[in-house]
């Protein structure tokens, strides 16, 4: 089983995420605070002994823009095949999404395997969102 890791204020938390074992394909989300129009970036990560070619699809959400998909070069790293497409997305309003559908395309040896992978979820917030903490806010600089 594969790992979906969420970085979530400066800390790492670990959510465990299922994907086809054999693919090598992992699914990393880098999350924050997000408000609409930041952009959030989502990546896709094979590694894998043999060489096969990914390619990554997301299907369109209306409440998401879908600023670039880039693919970053194929690396051999510690006898493995290291590929990885970054996708950046904008939310337009506040609220909980939800990427399902989410696959990859393995091509190897003319052979071509459609991988299913975990939905990913991020929540984003209200500009108008009130701070329920009990912390003293911090002072301004003088």
């Amino acid at each position: 089983m594969r790992r979906l890791f969420i970085f979530l204020c400066g800390c790492v938390l670990p959510l465990f995420a299922g994907a086809d074992a054999a693919s090598g394909v992992t699914l990393r989300l880098v999350e924050g605070t997000y408000r609409p129009g930041d952009v959030i970036e989502l990546q896709a990560e094979m590694r894998r002994a043999e060489y096969a070619e990914l390619s990554l699809h997301v299907p369109a959400h209306a409440q998401l823009h879908f600023v670039a998909h880039t693919r970053e070069p194929v690396r051999y790293v510690e006898g493995e095949y290291v590929q990885r497409e970054l996708l950046l997305l904008q939310p337009m309003n506040a609220g909980v999404f939800e990427l399902s559908a989410i696959t990859a395309t393995l091509e190897h040896s003319g052979a071509v395997t459609e991988v299913p992978l975990p939905p990913v979820q991020f929540t984003v917030d209200s500009y108008a969102a009130v701070d329920a903490s009990q912390e003293a806010a911090a002072l301004g600089v003088n």
